[in-house]
């Protein structure tokens, strides 16, 4: 999530070197981006790059790229907003790409129709143009993916990634869906960020390679690799079910338990299982 929001900021240079090159004797403004760096971007745009100033934006419009080391921003048409600041400066305050949106950085890449990156709340929103069709919006990393037909929301300062619309994550063989994942980030020993928790609301499903988990709303704590389902749990394996009102999912030793709902259910609701029993190899007849 964090190096997709550093990818994004390249476009804040964008309108520094639109504003500055205006022509012979023509000077940048001088803008407050927070992107310098060891590294020069380079821009590319087909149709080129307009600036705006009654609207206080600069376009670079047509198969537009921003690349700035081993950071790229693609789209069809990328926008910085400007502004004049608190003290007199010009300031960028929302980035903008339109169209066949693609970020890509060393550890993930980005995959949308629009994004749009509000520097004032650090929060960036990756859409989709049609949510009918699925996996619009997706973020593919070295160790899983993850896809929604609506929108995916990065909030940077909360460290926290939001998808709606059929979300999906994958990885390893393991798959998470629902309506809407919250996934919140954690600093890493290392350096960096790891994930830490992921809360599912409504429709969740949990599929591995041995079973299918159904619930309402579920919790998975990513440093144990346990998942807590609650509400109609369905586990499902084979041609075998069982229902309760509450799950507890062991990933690692791929076990799962399955609980009734308790006194507080007015309906006093137990587990319930259909087993089928598996059959041996059929006999011969004999003669």
């Amino acid at each position: 999530m964090t190096a997709v929001l550093n990818a994004l900021t390249v476009l804040i240079t964008v309108t520094v070197i639109a504003l500055g090159d205006r022509g012979a004797g023509a000077q940048a403004l001088p803008f407050e981006t927070g992107a310098t760096g060891d590294f020069p971007l380079e821009i590319l745009a087909d149709d080129g790059i307009e600036w705006l100033q009654s609207e206080s934006v600069v376009h670079a419009r047509g198969n537009a790229r921003a690349i700035r080391g081993d950071l790229e921003v693609k789209a069809d048409i990328l926008s910085a907003h400007y502004r004049e600041g608190s003290g007199g400066e010009t300031e960028i305050w929302r980035l903008v790409a339109t169209g066949n949106v693609v970020i890509t950085t060393p550890q993930e890449t980005a995959y949308a129709d629009r994004g749009v990156y509000d520097l004032d709340s650090a929060i960036l929103i990756l859409s989709s143009r049609d949510p009918a069709q699925p996996g619009r919006v997706r973020v593919d990393a070295e160790n899983g993916r993850i896809t929604a037909d609506e929108q995916m929301e990065f909030w940077q300062l909360q460290d926290m990634l939001v998808a709606r619309g059929n979300a999906r994550a994958e990885q390893e063989g393991r798959t998470l869906t629902a309506d809407i994942l919250v996934a919140y980030l954690t600093e890493a020993a290392e350096g960096g960020q790891r994930l830490s928790r992921v809360e599912a609301f409504d429709n969740v499903a949990i599929s591995t390679p041995e079973e299918r988990i159904f619930a309402d709303r579920g919790v998975y704590l990513a440093e144990v690799e346990t998942a807590s389902l609650l509400g109609d749990v369905r586990i499902t394996r084979g041609r075998n079910q069982l229902n309760g009102c509450r799950a507890e999912v062991d990933m690692n030793a791929g076990t799962s338990q399955l609980f009734g709902c308790g006194p507080g259910d007015p309906a006093g609701r137990q587990v319930q299982g259909l087993i089928h029993p598996e059959r041996g190899p059929e006999r011969g007849r004999e003669n």
